[in-house]
């Protein structure tokens, strides 16, 4: 952002700041959003956002693109990736927890 934007290292810090929040965002919401998707529904929801944002990047080729592109983009990226985390991680401890517990070296 700084290289190709021109931007300082604290406006460039600012304009992540979005994503940032929409990670802890993610934190609050992804335990809620289990009771009504399935893990199949979410991975798949996810994946899609994650490649609509990525898609999106290379469209930002300017200054005045980032609100319209690169901010929805970022977004669209973060979020799926830390429900995506947060979903694998649950499954693991699940698993683990079904096996006989966490005590085992795997």
């Amino acid at each position: 952002m700084m290289s190709k934007y021109g931007w300082s290292p604290i406006l460039s810090s600012v304009r992540f700041l979005p994503v940032g929040f929409s990670g802890t965002f993610v934190a609050i919401v992804a335990p809620m959003l289990l009771k009504y998707w399935t893990p199949k529904l979410a991975i798949s929801v996810g994946l899609t956002l994650q490649f609509i944002g990525t898609m999106l990047l290379p469209f930002a080729d300017t200054k005045d693109k980032f609100w319209s592109h690169c901010l929805p983009a970022f977004i669209m990226y973060v979020f799926p990736s830390f429900y995506l985390d947060f979903l694998c991680s649950l499954a693991v401890s699940f698993c683990k927890l079904l096996k006989g517990g966490f005590n085992e070296i795997s």
